[in-house]
């Protein structure tokens, strides 16, 4: 009966530090970052952006069954996109293009991120 009682501690210690290393290693967030699908925009009207925030554990790749909420501003070029889509709680916004060319500059802020990302993107004139 002691023997097993010892076993069902090692057991119980073991999977206790592996829990532990499991949630500060792969679960935990500790960056986020953003994957854009394109760093240029068409002035056409149809051309679009989507931007997703990513959270990153310790080992640099997405944190499993994690999500990074935003909160999501255009500071330039307001008049230049419409903003289609978004889930600030998933943290994906989608932009798509006007018909006039320009810049265009997206500050976001998550809940992870010392500071807020600026993303750029530019609208150029479609030739065609």
């Amino acid at each position: 009966m002691n023997s097993r009682f010892a076993l069902l501690l090692i057991i119980a210690a073991v999977s206790v530090l592996l829990a532990f290393l499991l949630w500060q290693y792969i679960f935990n967030v500790y960056e986020v970052s953003f994957k854009v699908s394109a760093q240029n925009l068409y002035a056409d009207s149809k051309s679009t952006v989507r931007i997703e925030a990513v959270p990153l554990n310790a080992f640099g790749i997405r944190a499993p069954f994690r999500r990074s909420s935003c909160a999501f501003e255009l500071l330039e070029g307001k008049d230049l996109v419409s903003i289609t889509q978004v889930f600030p709680e998933k943290g994906i916004i989608v932009l798509q293009a006007g018909d006039k060319p320009g810049k265009v500059v997206l500050k976001i802020k998550t809940r992870y991120s010392l500071w807020p990302a600026l993303i750029e993107i530019s609208v150029i004139p479609a030739l065609a």
